[in-house]
């Protein structure tokens, strides 16, 4: 997307649509997670499903650019560590 809209300005209005409700189901994610595992920790959801959705950008981004070494599922791989660390993890 981010290699889209550099080349297509007419679009971005478009785009960021799309991107606000990634944005809001991100958000809902997060928020149920956080209930579903009895936390109401002071985490913004909606700061966090930005962080999220720049992470998957970065990672996306680091594949095209050297796809030796970024690893297909880095992404799943970050959300998952991350999960543990932060104790949301279900498992």
């Amino acid at each position: 997307m981010i290699l889209f809209v550099a080349r297509a300005e007419k679009r971005r209005p478009e785009l960021a649509k799309r991107l606000r409700a990634r944005r809001k189901l991100v958000a809902d994610i997060v928020e149920a997670t956080l209930k579903s595992n009895g936390r109401n920790d002071n985490l913004n959801p909606p700061w966090m499903a930005s962080v999220v959705l720049a992470l998957e950008d970065g990672f996306r981004l680091h594949r095209l650019i050297d796809p030796e070494t970024t690893p297909a599922d880095s992404f799943l791989r970050a959300i998952t560590d991350l999960r543990r660390r932060t104790g949301l993890a279900s498992d």
